[in-house]
């Protein structure tokens, strides 16, 4: 019976290394071969062995959902508006859906380079916006809709913004305008609710301070796949080795809903504080309210927020200071 044999070419590809890297492995004894000619041919058993079992296919993701998601926010509320560019990828999403499904059977989670974009917040001052790739946004939104359901899980009824619109296809979050509409009632009810004082506070940078580490370890507590959790740290990792990053890159759904994430050691801390004093506590993003009876009450919620263990972690930023209703 012949003996099966492999290129270089071949072997090459089995093995994922380059041609080079074959031939020096041929010519020193470190894979049997023999030759043929000015060709070298190797033994078929000994590259496969070389190679090892055949990689498991990881699960897939809902790509191409996330690339409607994307394209559909962008062309909503981006940064930088690019309808003839948007149009292109709308007429050939399947190239889009395979790069990022490449990437992602691949291990390929590296954050990619990005452009920073300073957004006007009102006359004086700026937020630091981020454009992404294509392929990063969506590869992003895809691992985050694999985990919007341990997300979603962990959420209260007292956390308004950024929630996922579980059902939907065309859209990661449900409608925000209506949602920031029920946040602003909360507040102006409260005085008809009988709330004196309410601790008002939202923490400075929020998205810039926003821990890798941290995030991945309150992903894992929420039960999140430790794939999806290493595919958000790889892809933020890269985000500020390449870019200067800091934090999560602000202008994506999938970072919003990351962000709520992130806070719900301090949504435990305050509705536990709550709970046992009978305050409320509403959210929205980083922005807090605890609606109290006394000055010294929202004082209180004030010092928990900053020393709280579990909160304390979460927010490495200052916060601001209590208001009252008069």
């Amino acid at each position: 019976m012949p003996v099966r044999e492999y290129t270089v070419v071949d072997a090459a590809t089995k093995l994922g290394v380059n041609q080079m890297t074959v031939r020096r492995w041929a010519k020193s004894g470190k894979i049997k071969a023999r030759r043929l000619g000015k060709r070298w041919m190797l033994d078929a058993r000994a590259v496969d062995a070389a190679a090892g079992p055949p990689a498991a296919v990881k699960r897939s993701l809902e790509i191409q959902k996330s690339v409607a998601h994307v394209l559909a926010r962008r062309r909503l509320r981006d940064w930088l508006p690019d309808a003839l560019g948007y149009e292109d990828v709308s007429n050939d999403r399947s190239s889009l859906i395979r790069v990022a499904e490449r990437r992602w059977q691949d291990g390929d989670l590296e954050g990619r380079q990005l452009e920073h974009i300073p957004i006007p917040k009102d006359r004086v001052s700026f937020r630091p916006g981020a454009l992404l790739r294509l392929e990063n946004e969506v590869l992003l939104d895809a691992v985050v809709l694999s985990m919007a359901a341990q997300i979603e899980a962990a959420l209260g009824p007292e956390v308004y913004s950024y929630r996922v619109a579980m059902s939907s296809s065309k859209n990661l979050l449900v409608d925000q305008s209506k949602a920031w509409g029920r946040f602003q009632e909360v507040q102006r009810d409260a005085p008809a609710d009988g709330w004196t004082h309410v601790l008002v506070t939202d923490v400075a940078g929020f998205y810039e301070y926003i821990d890798a580490d941290v995030l991945h370890d309150t992903l894992g507590d929420l039960g999140v796949d430790p794939e999806d959790t290493g595919a958000v740290k790889g892809l933020m990792k890269g985000w500020h080795k390449k870019s200067g990053l800091r934090g999560l890159p602000q202008g994506p759904d999938a970072s919003a809903v990351l962000s709520n994430a992130y806070m719900v050691p301090v949504d435990e801390e305050m509705n536990s504080l709550c709970r046992t004093h009978s305050w409320k506590y509403a959210r929205w993003s980083d922005d807090i309210r605890v609606f109290t009876h006394s000055a010294d009450s929202a004082r209180t919620a004030a010092f928990r927020l900053s020393f709280g263990r579990q909160a304390s972690r979460a927010l490495l930023t200052g916060l601001q200071d209590a208001d009252r209703y008069c």
